[in-house]
């Protein structure tokens, strides 16, 4: 389901031409979508193990995304001098931040370059995320045990 979701969100971004797609080398997209993936799985099957219901399980789930969402937006002007970085132990606020990092660089606006290889090299911030991502699942999965 969630490489249909993929494809369809690339598709749509060759369609209206973004430059997220066009600019970005497609390790990197997939790279980023991959461990998102793997992260909401893993959250999925804590969230599993909270409900004896899947319909309000998945309810919740849908709730918990639009609330992240809108926090992550709301999050920059509520922290003017820069995010602190526990704010990232959530997922869903590291991956939207590599995503907007990911946007921002191939923005035709700031005619910026794309994301590289060298973007995510050991102490950059787009490296921490996704160590935590990825440390993050790792926790997940060992909590279901």
């Amino acid at each position: 389901m969630h490489l249909i979701l993929n494809l369809f969100f690339a598709a749509a971004c060759v369609a209206v031409r973004s430059q997220l797609v066009w600019h970005t080398p497609a390790w990197i997209t997939c790279l980023i979508f991959v461990l998102w993936a793997h992260m909401q799985t893993t959250m999925a099957f804590i969230l599993s193990s909270l409900f004896s219901n899947t319909r309000k399980a998945t309810m919740i789930v849908y709730f918990f995304v639009a609330v992240t969402c809108i926090m992550h937006g709301v999050s920059e002007k509520i922290f003017k001098d820069g995010l602190p970085f526990a704010w990232y132990i959530h997922p869903s606020f590291a991956f939207f931040e590599i995503l907007v990092a990911a946007i921002r660089h191939a923005s035709r606006i700031h005619g910026l370059s794309p994301l590289t290889a060298a973007d995510f090299t050991p102490g950059t911030l787009l490296f921490k995320l996704a160590i935590m991502m990825l440390g993050e699942s790792v926790l997940f999965i060992l909590l279901t045990l």
